[in-house]
């Protein structure tokens, strides 16, 4: 859980799966890494992750610059970054 400062993150090797809130930037580790935005509304800078669910506020996402392969869902905006960038749309469960 991040707080009112600048927060960033990079998930260790090996898969994660982990739930979060309040972070301002976010890069996935080695392996498939599966994040849920908690309840807040997050406005935050990913890359390296494989699938992202959106929380219930408001989720404004943009991607990092080295290009993405992504599951997403339940996001309410979402920026590509500067290289080639796969997203497909997941049904919100």
């Amino acid at each position: 859980v991040g707080n009112a400062g600048l927060d960033v993150a990079t998930l260790a090797d090996g898969g994660n799966t982990l739930l979060l809130r309040s972070l301002e930037t976010l890069t996935g580790g080695g392996g498939a890494d599966a994040v849920t935005i908690g309840n807040v509304g997050s406005t935050m800078l990913v890359a390296g992750l494989e699938t992202l669910v959106g929380g219930t506020a408001a989720d404004s996402i943009t991607l990092g610059t080295t290009g993405n392969s992504l599951l997403l869902s339940q996001v309410e905006t979402l920026t590509g970054g500067v290289g080639t960038d796969v997203v497909t749309l997941a049904t919100a469960s």
